[in-house]
């Protein structure tokens, strides 16, 4: 197994966590079914945070400069003076061209993250790509429709939206529907560019995919990143209660858009890499550390603190885990934060 299909799996857990406000699973039974609501999670996502309801614009400007200024509000870039953010040249005005439309870009040290448009997508296509835990509309052809992304020209992943409707994040004025890819930088080797495309379509019982609509490709390159790392000088233990082993948290990196934990514990040679989706080795010690991470705390220099946090990504690399954690609304300003809590150790940061 790939350690793309390890963070596949381990981010399948860290969802669960979330949505049982940090409740441990109940059995592998219930960590099974969850793997099986997820078809992929590196992939293109519908943009959460966008948040798109109806907001009064100057007539004549294009959706895509619309989305743009919308994002920059959402993320709060100019707030937080958020650095590793870049907008690309759109149209000011006029009606929405055709095809795959870069937006924006970000990183968050692990991924780069983008956001475009693609047009036209039809009303009908959109009822067909509006779901529930997975379970796609049908149209007339008894179908259920997604987004497909295609990295370099092979298949990488179909859209998986598990939190709004598709139709939150579409224009039916200009058929317009406003997506976030995102990507492990480790796909943009020796940061090299990466090509991408998406298309609509469906996947047939064979597991053939079929393409009812192509938006083209953009070109991406990996997008300079700013990071505030610590390596605690006393590591932050944790227990895992079924084996009895032990672990530590033993540093942080922290963007503007989140945090990425470096973690080491015991057996970690027997328990990675993950073998199939019933290798469930790794669980375990995933519940046990977290609730330390999920309850972190960034202090800023006027007081304040942020606990915003929630489980993104997970990766076994050179004999650690990183456990990537983003902050549910927004950015931070790295220019601000003087410390960091976990754990119930306070680590200041220089």
């Amino acid at each position: 197994m790939t350690r793309l299909d390890f963070l596949t799996n381990l981010n399948d857990a860290q969802d669960e966590y979330l949505q049982s406000m940090g409740d441990m699973l109940q059995s592998e039974a219930s960590a099974k079914h969850l793997q099986a609501k997820r078809i992929i999670t590196f992939t293109l996502a519908a943009a959460l945070i966008l948040g798109l309801s109806a907001v009064a614009y100057a007539i004549g400007i294009s959706i895509h400069r619309q989305r743009q200024e919308k994002l920059r509000q959402e993320l709060q870039i100019d707030e937080n003076n958020v650095t590793d953010y870049v907008e690309f040249a759109v149209p000011e005005d006029g009606a929405a061209e055709g095809g795959l439309t870069l937006l924006s870009t970000m990183n968050n040290g692990d991924y780069q993250i983008m956001f475009f448009n693609i047009s036209p997508v039809s009303e009908d296509m959109i009822a067909c790509l509006d779901h529930e835990n997975l379970r796609g509309r049908e149209n007339r052809d008894d179908r259920v429709f997604w987004p497909y992304l295609y990295v370099d020209g092979e298949y990488y992943g179909i859209l998986v939206n598990l939190h709004t409707l598709y139709r939150e994040e579409y224009d039916p004025e200009t058929q317009t529907l406003t997506l976030r890819a995102s990507l492990p930088n480790m796909k943009f080797r020796d940061n090299e560019a990466v090509e991408i495309r998406v298309a609509l379509g469906y996947t047939d019982n064979n597991a053939q995919i079929h393409e009812s609509a192509s938006y083209g490709s953009v070109t991406v390159t990996l997008t300079q990143r700013r990071v505030l790392s610590v390596k605690f000088p006393e590591p932050v233990s944790f227990e895992e209660p079924e084996s009895g082993g032990a672990g530590q948290i033993i540093g942080a990196d922290i963007y503007a858009e989140g945090i990425t934990w470096l973690v080491t514990h015991d057996d970690m040679e027997s328990v990675y890499p993950v073998e199939s989706q019933d290798d469930l080795r790794w669980l375990p010690w995933a519940r046990a550390r977290d609730k330390l991470e999920l309850e972190a705390q960034l202090h800023f220099t006027d007081g304040s603190f942020r606990t915003n946090l929630a489980a993104d990504r997970s990766e076994y690399w050179n004999g650690s885990v990183y456990d990537v954690y983003l902050f549910k609304n927004g950015t931070i300003n790295l220019d601000q934060v003087v410390s960091i809590t976990v754990g119930g150790k306070t680590f200041p940061l220089e």
